[in-house]
């Protein structure tokens, strides 16, 4: 049986959820709620539902599709009128209200990305982080600059001056893995798997970086011996020593601000 689309060819998913969805590891939860959102004007005949078609699609198992179905009835994502025998796909807003959903972000999910949704997720916080990381650098560098117009009196001079100052020694971009372990609450094993399969998915890119550090090389392994807790983070090339940096990452995903 073949059911109507009702919806257009992607959602705008609030980071909040995706956010919630990764902490919880609901991964097929979320994805029978997105496929029933998207057969559905907000309204379906339980009835109607080709489970079969629906497991097939979702690469599930009857009994798996029933357990996630009961979890988003029993946590009201989707509602049930036992009389009329009709499920009610509860709207984001709902859902990011039920979970307490702070983010103003939403992600673009296309129907494409289905069974990729614990990569789409993780990519969603990903530039969730990035954009938080942006608006707190201009935030930053907008108050320097205020400052030292008022000490100085010379705006137009030092305001060009302080618009290009680096007050990071990190790029925005840059998001450590246990940054994103500790806002996720998993391990940092469980973040390199997430990292990986979106880069094979091509959600994510992600770019090795190495700084210069002034050691001499000569000294370099009595330094090891000595600080043995640096062992891995730093690596050589070209006769110079070079400390691990944290992975600069570009997200391929639309995020949008709402209003």
């Amino acid at each position: 049986m073949e059911l109507k689309v009702f919806s257009t060819e992607y959602f705008n998913v609030p980071v909040s959820i995706c956010e919630f969805v990764l902490k919880n590891k609901k991964y097929k939860e979320f994805a029978l709620y997105l496929y029933l959102k998207q057969i559905s004007n907000g309204k379906i005949k339980r009835k109607s539902l080709p489970v079969k078609s629906i497991c097939n699609i979702l690469q599930i198992e009857v009994r798996h599709y029933r357990n996630c179905l009961n979890y988003l009835l029993r946590n009201n994502w989707v509602g049930y009128n036992e009389k009329t025998d009709v499920l009610f796909v509860r709207k984001w807003k709902v859902i990011k209200w039920q979970i307490n959903g702070k983010s103003r972000l939403s992600a673009r999910y296309y129907f494409n990305y289905r069974n990729s949704e614990k990569y789409f997720c993780f990519v969603a916080v990903v530039s969730s982080l990035i954009s938080s990381n942006i608006r707190e650098s201009k935030n930053k560098r907008d108050l320097r600059s205020k400052k030292a117009e008022r000490l100085s009196g010379r705006s137009n001079q030092l305001s060009t001056v302080f618009d290009h100052a680096p007050f990071y020694s990190l790029q925005t971009n840059m998001i450590t893995t246990q940054i994103l372990a500790k806002n996720l609450g998993t391990s940092l094993s469980t973040i390199s798997l997430l990292k990986k399969g979106a880069v094979n998915l091509k959600y994510l890119e992600v770019r090795k970086n190495t700084f210069p550090v002034d050691i001499d090389p000569k000294y370099f392994n009595e330094y090891k011996c000595a600080n043995p807790e640096i062992k891995g983070l730093f690596k050589t090339r070209d006769g110079r020593i070079l400390v691990k940096g944290c992975d600069s990452m570009f997200c391929n995903i639309v995020v949008l601000r709402r209003q």
